[in-house]
């Protein structure tokens, strides 16, 4: 074998078994990598999970407050509703008793004041006469000397009666102006207890969204406790099978140390 030939043996065996070396160390430190590496996923992945658990923990505790002021909001305004339309209904009943009253001392009562006073009218001048005749007969022994004569006491009734109806005039009008506040306040109420039956409506709908999201936390905080229960496995297993990718690489170098001390064999033997 020429020298020329012999120097590319030499050349060529000992680049394998420098290839064969350095490919075990590479899968030595291949090794290491991988050891460390999945440790520092295991244990950042185990600080996420616990930071997430712990979010949806506070979340799912803060959903479970809305929850229930809104539970509490909701019995409130029931309650404010059913107390409204039970006043809007006792002011409706109270309604025809005040129109009642209003016809009542603004025509009824007046009219039958003024019937009284003509009566009395009448009645005074009958009194008149009496009062004439009784005292025509003093001479036949009849004492009739009252302090007010009937007559007058009967005018004086009448007189009595007079401002009577004009009041009466006044009453109604204020029970009619009464009547017409409380219409309008009816009114008033009605639209209060219709706002407040649509209020209760959108807190309806907020408590069904929060009790749907209060679902979703509790499902996630579920699949995050079995992630954190399942993840460790994983890692080992990827830890593991780099392990025995380094270590299949490393074991292919052996076949390269093999046929750089072969070759060198050859050239010492030449």
């Amino acid at each position: 074998m020429d020298p020329p030939r012999l120097r590319w043996t030499r050349l060529v065996g000992m680049s394998l078994i420098a290839s064969g070396l350095l490919g075990i160390l590479l899968s030595i430190g291949g090794m290491v990598l991988v050891g460390r590496a999945t440790s520092a996923a295991q244990q950042s992945l185990a600080r996420q999970i616990d930071t997430l658990d712990s979010a949806l923990s506070a979340t799912g505790e803060g959903l479970a407050l809305a929850g229930d002021i809104l539970s509490d909001l909701e019995g409130t305004l029931g309650s404010l509703s059913t107390a409204v339309s039970g006043a809007t209904r006792a002011i409706s009943d109270t309604e025809p008793a005040l129109v009642s009253l209003q016809a009542l001392t603004g025509d009824s009562l007046p009219r039958t004041i003024g019937s009284t006073r003509q009566a009395l009218a009448s009645a005074q001048e009958t009194a008149r006469i009496v009062d004439n005749v009784l005292g025509t007969l003093g001479i036949f022994g009849v004492r009739y000397e009252p302090e007010v004569p009937l007559h007058s006491a009967i005018g004086e009734v009448s007189d009595s009666l007079a401002p009577i109806p004009g009041s009466l005039i006044e009453v109604s009008a204020g029970l009619a102006t009464a009547n017409d506040n409380l219409h309008t306040l009816t009114e008033d109420l009605s639209e209060v207890a219709t706002g407040l039956d649509r209020i209760a409506a959108s807190v309806d709908e907020s408590t069904a969204i929060v009790d749907e999201y209060t679902a979703v936390v509790d499902t996630l905080r579920a699949d995050v406790a079995a992630l954190g229960e399942s993840a460790p496995g994983w890692i080992n297993l990827a830890r593991w099978g780099g392990f025995v990718l380094m270590a299949w690489f490393g074991l292919a170098q052996i076949g390269l140390l093999a046929q750089g001390r072969e070759l060198l064999a050859r050239d010492r033997e030449s």
